[in-house]
């Protein structure tokens, strides 16, 4: 009995490990629109304007910052923090 029941847990570990996994791709849902286009549909809805979110702020830090809290891509915060700081 404890040999079919070894024999079904290798079996089963064994089944497991050869199935092949299915990786889910990220979707950079950013991707082909401009700092503009980021900001109006993924900002605005919160904020009016882009005058005045960075002011008085070093623009790497704001591109950390919208890379840790908003964007994921950090291609993309750099862009929306030039965007910003009236890099337009």
């Amino acid at each position: 009995m404890a040999v079919l029941v070894r024999a079904f847990a290798v079996a089963g570990a064994l089944a497991c490990g050869l199935v092949p996994t299915i990786a889910t791709a990220q979707t950079d849902l950013a991707a082909g629109k401009s700092p503009a286009q980021m900001f109006s549909s993924d900002c605005a809805a919160c904020h009016r304007s882009a005058s005045g979110l960075s002011r008085g702020k070093d623009p790497g830090t704001v591109a950390r910052f919208l890379r840790e809290h908003y964007t994921s891509n950090p291609n993309n915060a750099g862009a929306l923090a030039g965007y910003l700081a009236g890099d337009r």
